[in-house]
């Protein structure tokens, strides 16, 4: 998949600055939100819900890829970025997610 070969790519440290200094970075970020897989008017499927988490574990990825190859790129984990019109960091994101699984696992 394409954010497969984007984790692939981020190993190498100048490719994640120039991904990071070439605006790539809030966009990798905001497909952690299960918000921005669907059109506002769509219908949430097994099928769509299956796919959403797919696209964000795979960004995930992607990210913790990224920033664990060298101290300079650890910020961005905390870099706030613009998603849905809120602030947020990627950090944040998924220590929300973890969260809400951790809440439907108690249930």
């Amino acid at each position: 998949s394409v954010l497969e070969d984007v984790e692939y790519q981020l190993n190498d440290l100048d490719m994640t600055r120039d991904f990071h200094t070439l605006g790539g970075w809030p966009l990798l970020v905001s497909l952690l939100s299960p918000g921005v897989h669907l059109a506002s008017n769509s219908t949430l499927t097994d099928e769509h819900l299956a796919a959403s988490r797919d696209v964000q574990a795979k960004a995930a990825w992607a990210i913790g890829t990224a920033v664990k190859n060298t101290e300079e790129f650890f910020p961005y984990a905390i870099e706030e970025v613009t998603v849905g019109g809120s602030k947020t960091s990627a950090l944040a994101m998924l220590l929300q997610q973890l969260r809400e699984q951790e809440a439907k696992a108690v249930r």
